[in-house]
């Protein structure tokens, strides 16, 4: 009973974490003209959303890690040479996405996909929720730059 409780209480933060993040990002203008209108999307309790990059075989997604006490953004890629392309600009995109306290992390450990993963270590009480939503908001349009050059 207590860990359904706690699964419960993790779902319901989740949910609110999100719901936030939407209102966040339909509010900027550069967002919505990247990933479209947030604000009508459907209730998420999971971990991680997905936001579509308009690459065969790759998506955009955000993370909250509760447990973990991070949030991050990735660009998850199933197509291998996209990966190759993006490691000839590893640099670059270290220090567009690794910046304000960003870790970037390339996971390619993974036999049937790639990710590139930005990372925050935060205090995810609700109280700082206001502070890091725009910190994956622009993680998540650092990636879609960097879908740009996968053109």
């Amino acid at each position: 009973m207590l860990s359904e409780l706690r699964e419960l209480t993790s779902k319901i933060f989740r949910t609110a974490f999100w719901d936030g993040l939407f209102n966040h990002c339909s509010d900027c203008p550069d967002f919505v003209e990247a990933y479209g209108d947030q604000s009508n999307r459907y209730e998420n309790s999971g971990w991680n959303i997905s936001f579509s990059l308009g690459i065969r075989g790759a998506n955009a997604l955000a993370y909250y890690s509760r447990r973990d006490a991070w949030v991050g953004a990735s660009f998850w890629i199933a197509d291998f040479s996209l990966y190759e392309r993006l490691l000839a600009r590893r640099a670059e995109i270290d220090e567009l996405l690794g910046r304000d306290g960003g870790e970037v992390v390339w996971n390619d450990a993974n036999e049937k996909s790639r990710e590139l993963l930005v990372k925050l270590r935060a205090d995810l009480a609700p109280d700082h929720w206001d502070e890091l939503y725009p910190w994956i908001a622009d993680r998540l349009l650092g990636i879609r730059k960097i879908a740009g050059w996968l053109r």
